[in-house]
């Protein structure tokens, strides 16, 4: 082999081995800044997974063999990944799980995690990828103003069927309704329906 192809290998070596680096360093340095852009809310920071515990002393372990009773105050908070809105839903514990302990809750509801477990208040927590159901598109039905989910909710996709009459709204709301109005929150949409309604 004469010293020119050999060196001309040596070359083609050298430049495979540093694109390697470079696409290894590339893809690294890609994947962090994406990585750190991803925010997930502080309720949810330290979530490891549905069944697993942290170290626990003798007290919450007391707790833990104790059962749900009738009167304890039952919350349920849920995440929505893509609209980042966090849902909170309180109410008595429900009679399909009175007097579990808490081992036995973790299991009827597996896909949340178990964050608080007392004798006054449970709560559980868990993440979708989706939007949550306060986001409403506003348009009009009948000659009213109606305001729908945007993502049906148990099937049923009005919400809500207002007295405002369409008639009696400037041209421009009018072809705004015909177009349809997105609102994002609950707090936005009791803004417009008084904004129309007066």
């Amino acid at each position: 082999m004469s010293f020119k192809s050999s060196m001309f290998y040596r070359i083609v070596y050298f430049l495979i081995i540093l694109t390697c680096v470079f696409g290894f360093v590339f893809g690294y340095i890609y994947t962090s800044s994406k990585m750190k852009n991803i925010q997930v809310p502080k309720e949810f920071e330290n979530y490891q997974g549905v069944n697993t515990k942290a170290n626990e002393t003798e007290e919450t372990e007391n707790v833990i063999n104790q059962n749900i009773g009738p009167n304890v105050n039952f919350v349920r908070k849920t995440y929505y990944v893509v609209c980042q809105h966090t849902t909170v839903q309180n109410s008595k514990a429900p009679k399909d799980i009175l007097n579990l302990t808490e081992d036995e809750l973790r299991l009827a509801y597996k896909d949340w995690k178990v964050e608080k477990f007392s004798p006054t208040e449970i709560i559980i927590a868990k993440s979708i990828n989706g939007k949550c159901p306060n986001h409403y598109i506003v348009k009009q039905r009948d000659r009213k103003v109606a305001v729908f989910y945007q993502i049906p909710v148990a099937g049923v996709s009005l919400k809500e069927l207002t007295n405002i009459d369409v008639s009696s709204l400037s041209k421009s709301d009018q072809n705004r309704l015909i177009e349809g109005i997105i609102v994002d929150s609950n707090e936005s949409l009791a803004e417009l329906l008084e904004d129309l309604g007066s």
